[in-house]
């Protein structure tokens, strides 16, 4: 399979996530599968969307490689939503990151005008926004962690060869004509 060939594929089977995918298909589509979404976002934040527009955009750009990494999980024998399973993590880790960025503007602000002495919330204010900041930021550095180990798996599985035969997901891509 050619670079033209797997990037045909891909984009004429775009959300078409069952059957499979061989691995030079999936590995000739995939620097252009992460390209395009990172493109997109990248203009949308230069355009000044909004952190919840640039995971849309996102999210409907990445489609692609999301359906043939399922597909290539599925021709080595493994359940294919594997391949998807880590970007959970990954989406997860950035609202809760953007939560604790939204939390720490919240408190800075709070102390920008003097009125009491320790700021217009007080104490409580500090200890109840400073420690949800907390818990977010916990929990973004938690599921990028996971985001890792889970990935890692995925790509190591996506490097397996195919699974000789037709399995419960369809024809071996190897033994298809085109």
């Amino acid at each position: 399979m050619t670079f033209t060939d797997a990037i045909r594929t891909c984009f004429r089977k775009y959300v078409t996530f069952s059957g499979r995918a061989s691995r030079p298909e999936f590995w000739w589509f995939f620097p252009l599968g992460v390209a395009i979404p990172l493109f997109g976002i990248g203009v949308a934040a230069v355009k000044d969307a909004s952190f919840l527009v640039c995971l849309m955009i996102g999210g409907v750009l990445i489609m692609p490689l999301f359906a043939v990494g399922v597909r290539r999980l599925q021709d080595t024998g493994a359940y294919g939503w594997d391949a998807v399973k880590p970007w959970g993590f990954a989406f997860c880790g950035l609202v809760a990151a953007d939560i604790s960025v939204r939390l720490y503007s919240t408190i800075t602000l709070a102390f920008a005008s003097p009125t009491p002495p320790d700021g217009p919330g007080g104490l409580g204010f500090v200890v109840i926004y400073g420690s949800a900041m907390c818990v977010a930021v916990a929990a973004a550095f938690l599921l990028f962690v996971i985001f890792l180990s889970s990935v890692t798996n995925a790509v190591g599985q996506c490097l397996c060869p195919s699974e000789p035969g037709p399995n419960r997901y369809g024809p071996n891509p190897h033994e298809v004509t085109p």
